[in-house]
């Protein structure tokens, strides 16, 4: 899909009711020889009356991003 580990973003509004398990933290750990940091990112998902995920918030390299769903 070319959404780079991020493929529960799409698939959590996809359908309008997302998976009941969607993904709620990413792990990357990097070989040492990459010389890379590892990193953590956590999501939070807020849903609308219907259960719907309307809100999905997470950080990336510092900083706050989040996706919002409409249907």
């Amino acid at each position: 899909m070319g959404c780079f580990g991020f493929e529960h973003l799409y698939y959590a509004g996809l359908l309008g009711k997302a998976t009941k398990h969607l993904v709620q933290t990413i792990q990357v750990d990097y070989p040492n020889e990459a010389k890379k940091d590892d990193f953590t990112v956590d999501f939070n998902y807020s849903t609308n009356k219907e259960d719907h995920i309307q809100l999905c918030t997470f950080i990336l390299n510092g900083e706050a991003a989040s996706v919002n769903y409409t249907y």
